[in-house]
C-alpha cells in the first residue's frame, strides 16, 4: 500500500535554506540562489531520483530548479559536443513532481550543509533558523588584509601592489563575474583576449604566476579548457601550465572518465626535446 504523502521535511528544507542564505559559503559550484528562496542544483547532487529521472545522470550537465514557495522544480539535461564552445545537444528540459522529490531535496541539505553555509554548527541552527546577533570583533585588520583570490597579502612574495598583480586581479575579478552570470562565451572571449596579450608582449613570468594561483575550483571547465587552449606550445615558457594541466585532467577524468582523452589530448603539455651530441670520445651526450 502506497504511503501519503506528508511533506514532513517542508519546513525542514526552509529551514536549511535560511541558514544558508544568512551566512552562505563562497565559489560553491554546485548551488546557487536564483530569486528569493529559489534555488538551482547540480541534479548529480541529488540522490536517489526515482527512476523516471535516472537517465539524466548520464548527461554531461543536469541542473534543477528549485521554487520550494510554489513546490514547483525545472530540469535542464544536455550534453556538451565541443567543450570549448560549450555547444548543447541532446537536450531535454520539463517538470518534477515536488511529492516525489521532497525527501532528495532535503537528504541533499543535510549531506551538503557543511559545504554552502559557513557556519560550524548547521544541524544545531537549522532547529532554530532565526538570526542570532553577530559578535562584535576585537581584531583589527590593519596590519592583514586578506584578498579572495591570494590568501594574506603580507606573505605574497609576488608584490601585491604592482602593476602585474593588478592586472591579474582585474582579469580574474572579470572572469569570475562572467562565470557567476554564466556567461561563457564572454568569459572564453576574455581569457583568449588575456592570453592573447600578455603572449604577444612575452610576460610568460606573469602567466606562469597566472596559472599557479587561479582559483581553480571557481574556474569551469570550458574556462580551464579555454586558458589550455590559448597556452599550447609554450610549456617551457610557462612552466605553470603543466601543473594546471594536471589539475584539470584530475577533475576531468573524474568527471568525465569517458571523454577525459578525447577532450584533452590537443592540449598536453609538449615534451622538452634534448639535442644530442657527441663527446670528445665519440660517445653521445644528452645535453
Amino acid at each position: 500500500m502506497a504511503t501519503e504523502y506528508s511533506g514532513n521535511n517542508y519546513d525542514r528544507i526552509l529551514n536549511y535554506i535560511k541558514i544558508i542564505q544568512r551566512k552562505p559559503k563562497k565559489d560553491v559550484k554546485f548551488f546557487y540562489f536564483d530569486e528569493g528562496i529559489k534555488f538551482i542544483v547540480d541534479g548529480n547532487r541529488l540522490k536517489l531520483l526515482p527512476l523516471e529521472y535516472h537517465k539524466h545522470y548520464s548527461k554531461d550537465e543536469f541542473y534543477v530548479h528549485v521554487n520550494p514557495s510554489e513546490k514547483r522544480i525545472m530540469f535542464y539535461a544536455y550534453d556538451i559536443m565541443n567543450y570549448t564552445e560549450e555547444k548543447h545537444v541532446n537536450e531535454e528540459e520539463g517538470y518534477m513532481n515536488w511529492e516525489a522529490l521532497e525527501d532528495c531535496i532535503y537528504n541533499f541539505f543535510v549531506l551538503n550543509v557543511n559545504d554552502l553555509a559557513d557556519t560550524t554548527t548547521p544541524y544545531v541552527d537549522v532547529q532554530d533558523p532565526s538570526p542570532v546577533k553577530k559578535r562584535i570583533s576585537t581584531y583589527s585588520p590593519a596590519t592583514y588584509t586578506h584578498s579572495e583570490y591570494g590568501g594574506y597579502s603580507h606573505v605574497s612574495p609576488h608584490g601585491y601592489e604592482t602593476p602585474a598583480y593588478k592586472e591579474r586581479e582585474a582579469f580574474q575579478d572579470k572572469l569570475w563575474d562572467l562565470l557567476k552570470n554564466n556567461k561563457s562565451s564572454q568569459a572564453m572571449d576574455h581569457i583568449s583576449a588575456q592570453i592573447k596579450k600578455m603572449r604577444d608582449e612575452k610576460k610568460f613570468e606573469e602567466m606562469d604566476v597566472l596559472f599557479k594561483m587561479i582559483a581553480f575550483d571557481k574556474l569551469s571547465i570550458p574556462a580551464m579548457l579555454g586558458m589550455l587552449e590559448t597556452t599550447v606550445g609554450i610549456d617551457s615558457q610557462v612552466k605553470g601550465r603543466k601543473e594546471f594541466f594536471d589539475k584539470v585532467k584530475t577533475h576531468i577524468t573524474k568527471v568525465k572518465p569517458s571523454r577525459a582523452g578525447k577532450i584533452l589530448r590537443k592540449l598536453e603539455p609538449v615534451k622538452e626535446v634534448k639535442s644530442v651530441k657527441k663527446n670528445d670520445a665519440g660517445e653521445n651526450k644528452t645535453v
